[in-house]
């Protein structure tokens, strides 16, 4: 991903890609955060990140040095994909319709999405049933 895959649209900045396994375009909002990163990155290279050779990380070549990365950090469980996994589960944990997951993760069917997200959905609808319950019960004690 580089500076030409930035946009702006309904006065908003955001990041045209196209994902990768289903070919499925998108347009995502860029969050504050990244927005103030790019900002202080060079703009002297189409791509923000580049090898040691000053050259564009293919797909697989980004990922060994991501994973290089986080070995030297100490996160052996840790991964470029495993970032994207993340994204899924946090937007799950916030509520966010399975659509909304789908238009930011580039995933065609909820099938897709519940490989990615099942972990994170089988604990909030966990959570979000014992409160159901727990609220039909508080409801029954005061009327009977």
């Amino acid at each position: 991903m580089g500076w030409q895959h930035i946009r702006i649209d309904g006065g908003k900045k955001k990041i045209a890609v196209r994902q990768q396994k289903t070919n499925t375009p998108l347009l995502i909002p860029i969050h504050a955060d990244l927005e103030q990163a790019l900002a202080a990155l060079p703009r002297e290279h189409l791509t923000f990140v580049m090898t040691d050779l000053g050259k564009s990380f293919s797909p697989k070549g980004f990922s060994n040095w991501f994973r290089e990365r986080c070995d030297e950090a100490g996160l052996p469980q840790c991964s470029a994909h495993g970032l994207r996994k993340l994204a899924g589960i946090r937007m799950v944990e916030a509520r966010c319709t399975d659509r909304e997951i789908m238009a930011v993760l580039g995933h065609k069917t909820v099938s897709q999405l519940t490989v990615y997200v099942r972990g994170a959905d089988q604990s909030l609808l966990a959570e979000q049933a014992f409160a159901k319950q727990a609220a039909a019960a508080a409801t029954k004690n005061k009327s009977g």
